[in-house]
């Protein structure tokens, strides 16, 4: 071997070194420019008990489903009120709009009222609350690219413990 063929050799390592950190360089810039653009959900609660969804990304949030949720997970006999959540169309960037209860089912040995039933559940919300809910919800940026969100309500705290893309069900 040369010394010729060893400085192109070296070179020629240098420069696929070289070659692939700039493509990691320009993927973790692409990642970084997606995030920047895109929506993120989270679960407000207000003062006077009402939930909200909250687009506290930069990008346009569409067709926001929230999951069914167990309100009152209970031990076996207990009444279980599960709410089918109404869809929200769509959210712009750092705007709410209202979570609205489309309908209710009660379930287990004792019917109660769903106005008690809701009345409890929405005073578990807030510094006093005394529950802890998860939250699923499923939503889309401009381009559809589905995301989805779990969010924790506990004891007058929101936590969004993972949003992220998916592949959808």
């Amino acid at each position: 071997m040369t010394l010729q063929d060893a400085i192109l050799a070296i070179t020629g390592a240098i420069v696929a070194w070289y070659s692939w950190e700039t493509r990691q360089l320009r993927f973790a810039t692409l990642r970084q420019t997606a995030l920047q653009i895109r929506p993120f959900v989270a679960i407000e609660y207000g003062e006077d008990r009402k939930l909200w969804i909250h687009n506290i990304g930069r990008g346009v949030a569409r067709d926001i489903r929230v999951h069914n949720v167990p309100l009152n997970p209970g031990k076996p006999g207990e009444t279980i009120l599960t709410v089918e959540w109404k869809p929200i169309d769509f959210i712009p960037e750092n705007q709410k709009r209202q979570l609205v209860g489309e309908g209710a089912f009660v379930e287990g040995e004792e019917r109660q009222k769903l106005s008690q039933q809701m009345e409890t559940w929405t005073a578990n919300f807030g510094p006093s609350g005394r529950s802890t809910y998860e939250f699923i919800i499923d939503y889309r940026d401009l381009i559809a690219t589905p995301y989805r969100a779990a969010v924790k309500v506990d004891r007058g705290r929101t936590e969004i413990l993972r949003d992220e893309a998916y592949t959808g069900d």
